[in-house]
């Protein structure tokens, strides 16, 4: 948590510095050029906790259940890799029609996807790693289990993530956004409800990065529902963690 919230008051602060209009016609940027490459260096360093969240998710998970945390920061790492094409980039080629990279595995065809900004896969990823790590251990002794257990439970774990979780993670996505696609177009002004209320608990797990399939047309329609409820949602955030603040009386909880 501290790093993402590092991570989201920098970005605040560059949005600040970058943003048309705010304290003038022109971005403070743009009215004091000097200002340029700190807010470029402010805005890469914020974005790190966000590009290698399931490195950091790998690490803490697998702490919580029991396994080496060095495998799940690894396991992590190679949900990111750079050889995969990045989440935040597929839905756009998807739009465009461009081909996603694939590769055949015990003849199934994996698309070549990234995990970032992505949770729950890698919340589960890291359990399997931890439930497969314990089992070698017990099987295992002496040099065997410490040459052996982390070479299986890694290439076990990898071939899992990659052929089971992702494909199962990705058809999940799709279906809450076309279902809450649907919600909205029949349920009108109470889709939108039922869509706002889901908005941050589906952030929170990663599927969001599906939206931009349906987003990206409805713009070039003339606007997108998605992205004014997504604010509507996250104004709301804001105002319920100020009552929170506002009203509580532990004073960690107010922190």
């Amino acid at each position: 948590l501290p790093a993402l919230i590092a991570g989201g008051l920098m970005m605040a602060i560059n949005n600040v510095l970058t943003a048309q209009g705010l304290f003038g016609p022109q971005s403070v940027i743009e009215m004091y050029p000097v200002m340029t490459d700190y807010a470029a260096l402010i805005n890469m360093i914020s974005a790190a906790a966000f590009a290698i969240l399931p490195v950091l998710i790998g690490f803490s998970a697998t702490k919580r259940f029991g396994g080496n945390v060095y495998l799940g920061a690894a396991m992590g790492a190679a949900m990111v890799s750079p050889s995969l094409v990045n989440a935040y980039s597929y839905a756009a080629m998807v739009e465009a029609g461009e081909a996603i990279p694939t590769c055949n595995l015990f003849g199934l065809q994996v698309q070549q996807v990234g995990y970032q900004a992505q949770v729950i896969p890698v919340l589960f990823v890291s359990w399997m790693l931890c439930f497969i790590e314990k089992r070698f251990h017990k099987m295992l002794k002496g040099v065997a289990d410490f040459l052996l257990t982390p070479l299986f439970t890694m290439l076990i774990t990898g071939f899992l993530a990659f052929i089971l979780v992702g494909p199962l993670t990705r058809q999940l996505a799709d279906w809450i956004t076309f279902g809450l696609q649907w919600i909205y177009t029949t349920a009108g002004p109470l889709g939108g409800l039922i869509f706002g209320l889901l908005y941050s608990p589906i952030v929170v797990t990663g599927l969001h990065q599906s939206f931009p399939a349906v987003e990206l047309p409805l713009i070039a329609q003339g606007g997108s529902f998605i992205f004014a409820i997504a604010c509507m949602a996250n104004v709301a955030q804001g105002a319920a963690t100020l009552a929170v603040f506002l009203r509580a009386k532990d004073a960690k909880l107010k922190g």
